[in-house]
Parts: C-alpha cells; structure tokens; sequence
C-alpha cells in the first residue's frame, strides 16, 4: 500500500514540485512536466492509494533521473534477478 503523502514528501525532497490539495470530497494532485505544463489528475477522496500511485508513476516517467526512479530500478532488477535465480 502506497502512502500519497510519503509518496509526495520524498517526490518533493528530490525537488520535484508535485502537489496534492484534498477538498471537496476530491484529491487533486499535480506534477510538474519538464518540457512544460503539468500533469493534473483528480480522485474521490477515498482513493488515496490510487493517487499515490499515479504520482508515482508520472515521477518514473517524467523524471527517470529522479532518487525515486533510481530507487525502483534497484528493486526492479532485485526483484528481476530473484525470480530468475540469478541471485
């Protein structure tokens, strides 16, 4: 299970300014595209882990250099060569 906030605070120490606003009954959470305009999406304000979620993976995308990119990749390939049995 994903945490938005925990998500967002470590999005935001890699000095990527993300946001997320809840009100309304709405999470609205932003992404800052570097080749310009944001990325904006909008969740019921139960679906907090669908949120942290689609933060995440628009840092992946956006910001592959990223410490949150780099840090899926290390567990990414973990993962990878555990399940190949070259670990």
């Amino acid at each position: 299970m994903r945490s938005l906030f925990a998500t967002l605070e470590m999005v935001r120490l890699d000095g990527i300014g993300a946001s997320a606003m809840i009100g309304g009954g709405r999470i609205k959470v932003s992404v800052p595209n570097p080749a310009g305009r944001a990325f904006i999406a909008s969740f019921d304000e139960t679906e907090l882990e669908d949120a942290a979620e689609w933060l995440f993976a628009c840092v992946l995308v956006l910001y592959p250099r990223s410490c949150l990119a780099r840090l899926w990749d290390v567990v990414a390939a973990a993962g990878a060569a555990r399940y190949s049995g070259a670990a």
